[in-house]
């Protein structure tokens, strides 16, 4: 658990600074009022995971990748220093929108230290997914050691999946200090989101109902239904995560009236779920986002901006292509779509196909490959059939949503920036469902959507029903009891629902409250393997399964036919024989 803290207040330093100088080079100091603290760290996470891919296309990511990122910290806060100097105000030096008395600011600072320890303990223990074990921990340990190498997914064809969040977390795992490789980004960021979540609290002040409330309350959900889980380095909490973030912050936007028709606003969000599509291909239908800023810009004819923000967002996908070139030959792997290069190192169709197949019958419910291509009409009642009581409602929640949604677009006249978003979720939901859909890969998906297409007109009746006689509700609230009773409502439904969570995850910690892990962090699982000799190579494989954990390395599940090396090393690459 210390090591975890000692940690997150290192991320912290490097990944809020380079976020804020990001932003106050993207934004206006007026624009930067409508941010949020938080809006930093995320932003950084994302500039920082950029820099750890690209520095792995050329080394290991390890100390030295830290000395330059501590550089470039400093570069940042030189630049944030001259901003105020100049007149500019930093980023970091959030516009309050009221004071608080001292007495609420110790008790809010209190709090948030009170949140960031609950998360460091969940993070320090818990279920290390059984992925990560196979697999993300010897991703990880190759960026760790060797960067992008060529091939590599004909060595072990999971070492393909190329997703973003492996060289974050190889980058901040500090295994070239000697001892184990931490993993601890996914609970740094589900703090994050935890944090801007609870920013729902305002209900106990203003009373004031808005959609971005019933994001939030998803928000707060996930993360702590995956409390026992963030321990796991795996590729669908990240996404899910940035995903919940994502979503409120352009509710936000939207609910803005002085930040809802801004285009270099509404552009932060949509260069994030650019970010988003390399932490996982399944939630690129986000990547929606991105139009509305590009049309806003076109009519205005900002078209330097416009080019601006297109450089931004190659240089954010440039890297993963790169790094999904050198390790699979494909540029989607393992899709086989779009066919674009031959490089020696490409992994054959005859490898490929079968693991596409795989994934996709794997989330539609099935064991066998040959499931993949079966219609829709067979095997969705299967995959509905399969699933669990709650996941079945979320499923049904989101088929009635979107059923109705056309409805509620006639209730009220709103924002493109809210038309957009909840575009986006349905996008992201069919996204789901036509892909893999196993519940883990879309869980937050399946809790957003119905909380937003339906907490969308519920906001607009709870508006009329408080409003003055008139139904206007610029008005001034009616304040008769039953007003005011019903102004409270939303308050109250959240408290028990927190007070809920809070008895639920009291326990789980009691439970596991004598686990020895207060001082470093779980580690991944151990088991038993042997060693073999693969081209001259020593290899480790498992005794029985298909899981290994970090140590020892390299491992493969067994003996891939045709593989050859390209030279002496591991570095040097593999490719495949049998083409």
């Amino acid at each position: 658990m210390l090591s975890v803290l000692l940690i997150w207040i290192y991320m912290l330093f490097t990944v809020a600074f380079p976020g804020a100088a990001a932003l106050c080079l993207l934004l206006s100091d007026e624009q930067r009022r409508h941010l949020l603290p938080e809006d930093a760290p995320i932003f950084g996470i994302m500039i920082v995971t950029v820099y750890a891919q690209v520095f792995s296309l050329f080394s290991g990511v390890g100390a030295g990748a830290n000395a330059l990122l501590l550089a470039l910290c400093g570069v940042s806060c030189l630049y944030l220093t001259c901003c105020k100097r100049t007149g500019r105000s930093p980023f970091l030096e959030h516009p309050a929108k009221g004071s608080l008395p001292n007495r609420l600011c110790v008790l809010r600072v209190v709090g948030i230290a009170a949140l960031v320890l609950l998360m460091a303990f969940g993070t320090s223990r818990g279920y290390l997914h059984y992925d990560s074990d196979v697999y993300h921990a010897q991703a990880i340990r190759w960026i760790e050691e060797y960067g992008v190498v060529k091939g590599l997914g004909n060595f072990h064809g999971r070492l393909a999946y190329n997703s973003s969040s492996f060289a974050l977390s190889a980058l901040y795992s500090f295994a070239f200090l000697g001892g184990q490789s931490y993993h601890a980004c996914a609970g740094f960021l589900a703090t994050l989101v935890l944090l801007s979540s609870l920013r729902i609290l305002h209900l106990f002040r203003d009373r004031a109902l808005r959609i971005s409330d019933f994001a939030r309350l998803g928000g707060i959900y996930y993360v702590l239904n995956i409390y026992d889980e963030m321990v796991s380095p795996a590729t669908d909490y990240f996404a899910m995560l940035l995903f919940l973030y994502i979503l409120i912050r352009t509710l936000d936007l939207s609910e803005d009236a002085s930040a809802a028709w801004d285009a270099d606003l509404l552009a932060v969000p949509a260069l994030l779920s650019v970010f988003l599509a390399t932490l996982k291909l399944s939630a690129a239908g986000m990547v929606l986002l991105c139009l509305l800023p590009v049309i806003w810009l076109i009519r205005e004819k900002h078209f330097g901006r416009i080019g601006v923000y297109v450089l931004c967002s190659a240089g954010i996908a440039l890297p993963f292509f790169l790094r999904a070139y050198y390790l699979s030959g494909w540029a989607l792997y393992p899709s086989m779509f779009p066919d674009l290069w031959d490089p020696a190192w490409k992994i054959p169709e005859l490898f490929v196909r079968p693991d596409a197949d795989y994934i996709i019958a794997f989330g539609r419910g099935y064991s066998n490959m040959e499931a993949a291509h079966l219609p829709l009409s067979e095997w969705l009642p299967h995959w509905f059939a399969g699933l669990g009581g709650k996941d079945r409602l979320l499923v049904l929640s989101c088929a009635a949503a979107i059923c109705l949604y056309p409805v509620s677009l006639f209730l009220r006249r709103r924002q493109a920036a809210l038309h957009m978003a909840e575009g986006a979720v349905i996008l992201s939901f069919f996204a789901w469902l036509f892909s893999s859909p196993l519940v883990r890969y879309g869980q937050a998906v399946l809790l957003l959507l119905p909380l937003v297409l339906f907490g969308d007109p519920m906001c607009l009746l709870w508006q009329k029903l408080t409003a003055g006689r008139s139904g206007d509700a610029a008005e001034k609230p009616a304040s008769g009891t039953g007003t005011r009773i019903l102004r409270m409502l939303p308050a109250i439904l959240v408290l028990c629902f927190l007070l809920y969570k809070t008895v639920t995850l009291g326990s789980y910690i009691y439970r596991v409250r004598l686990q020895p892990f207060y001082l470093t962090q779980q580690d991944y699982g151990t088991y038993e393997t042997y060693a073999y000799q693969l081209r001259g190579l020593t290899v480790y494989g498992p005794v029985s399964g298909d899981r290994t954990g970090y140590d020892p390395f390299p491992t493969c599940p067994q003996d891939m036919p045709g593989l050859s090396l390209f030279g002496d090393s591991l570095e040097d690459g593999f490719y495949q024989e049998l083409r």
